[in-house]
């Protein structure tokens, strides 16, 4: 008896991981923010994700978590503040 015979596979973006859509990003984004205790209006979510989904596509973002993130980190804002101040 002969082994089965499996086709090549392909990989491509499609197949990579499934996409989220919009909405589903929105409802993500209300968690998020009302974990952590933030109000924030139901449209600049919107605006927020909708600028995300048009960024990613761009420049490849893969994660919307690590792109969006609730929390500021001031020595890192501080040093970016100060390189980009030098730069001019």
């Amino acid at each position: 008896m002969s082994r089965p015979v499996s086709a090549p596979s392909t990989w491509n973006n499609k197949q990579a991981a499934p996409t989220a859509t919009a909405e589903q990003l929105i409802r993500r984004v209300h968690e998020r923010f009302g974990e952590a205790g933030v109000t924030i209006s139901a449209s600049k979510v919107s605006r927020i994700v909708r600028a995300y989904l048009r960024d990613a596509r761009a420049t490849s973002i893969p994660d919307f978590d690590a792109w969006f993130m609730p929390h500021v980190d001031p020595t890192g804002e501080t040093a970016v503040h100060n390189l980009m101040r030098g730069e001019r």
